[in-house]
């Protein structure tokens, strides 16, 4: 029972925020109408307030409106998503070291990322037999070795001019188009890649469900993140339609406050925060969702090969009269 109602939470934010935000918005343009229609004094009538919440079909709308909309971000391709924010926001520190600029250079499920984190597994822990093995990623290894191919990108994300401010994000995934099409294997080592990606949680769902419950949460994560990120952006364009709305009503009705513009100026900043602060950080939660299913997947299989040394133990110690 506990981890059906860990899952619903999960899902329930991850569907339900993200929606309940873009259809506040969408309620506010039909006031910002109803303004234009019928004055600003219509909306600011307590009366006509006082009948929608004496309702029951207004917050039962607004609950479906809510989901249906979340399950529309839901059903976005989340690998589109996660390439237009990192399209959209590059730092500085992100490229400065070669964990963050492999985050940025590769895509899901991040391949460099990936060798990293077994080098270091294998460093903290000698070589363990136990250790998943990655299939053959020989381009993406030759590449995390290669220093002048990472100095390119770094070279382009440094602080310079003013022009090459403004053009550093179109060049820094010009270049990374052109190093993906020069690189023959490199597809087919990430497809690869990612069937074991889905292989290790097909594993961990049916052998061990807790860290499979782990996983799962850093997944619904990620799925809120981008959620977020695109209801940032559909907030931007309704809350800009809405604004221009209210400017309109302001002429139309005399010069006289307008609803419309100041609940569309707020919505305007909140999306344009909504969308920097969940699509700036997409990316990171995604490559940590990656190495946090690797991490539980070899854990998996240190505990395994355990059981296997203690269970072959027990059988040599009992042949041997050891144990009655």
């Amino acid at each position: 029972m506990p981890e059906l109602i860990n899952k619903v939470r999960n899902y329930f934010f991850a569907i339900m925020v993200p929606g309940a935000f873009v259809t506040l918005l969408l309620a506010l343009g039909i006031l910002s109408g109803v303004e234009v229609s019928q004055g600003s004094a219509f909306i600011f009538n307590w009366n006509f307030w006082d009948k929608l919440n004496n309702g029951w079909i207004i917050p039962a709308v607004f609950l479906t409106m809510s989901f249906m909309v979340g399950n529309g971000f839901w059903a976005v391709k989340i690998n589109d998503t996660d390439t237009k924010s990192v399209k959209r926001f590059l730092n500085d520190n992100h490229v400065m070291n070669c964990w963050r600029l492999a985050e940025r250079i590769d895509s899901f499920p991040y391949p460099m990322v990936l060798i990293m984190t077994q080098q270091h597994m294998k460093t903290a822990y000698g070589s363990p037999s136990y250790l998943p093995e990655l299939p053959n990623m020989t381009q993406w290894a030759n590449r995390l070795k290669d220093d002048a191919y990472q100095n390119k990108y770094r070279e382009i994300a440094k602080p310079g001019s003013l022009w090459k401010w403004i053009w550093r994000k179109r060049n820094f995934e010009k270049l990374r188009e052109q190093d993906r099409a020069n690189c023959v294997n490199c597809f087919e080592e990430t497809t690869l890649l990612h069937t074991c990606f889905n292989y290790w949680k097909n594993v961990l769902l049916e052998k061990a469900s807790n860290s499979y419950l782990h996983v799962q949460e850093h997944e619904n994560r990620v799925r809120l993140f981008a959620g977020m990120y695109l209801a940032g952006g559909w907030g931007l364009g309704i809350s800009f339609a809405g604004w221009t709305l209210g400017v309109i009503s302001i002429f139309a009705n005399g010069y006289q406050i307008s609803f419309g513009v100041v609940a569309f100026s707020v919505a305007l900043l909140t999306s344009a925060l909504i969308c920097r602060s969940y699509g700036g950080r997409l990316r990171r939660i995604r490559v940590h969702e990656v190495v946090e299913t690797y991490i539980a997947y070899a854990t998996f299989k240190h505990y395994e090969h355990a059981s296997a040394v203690n269970k072959n133990a027990m059988a040599f110690r009992k042949r041997k009269g050891c144990i009655v």
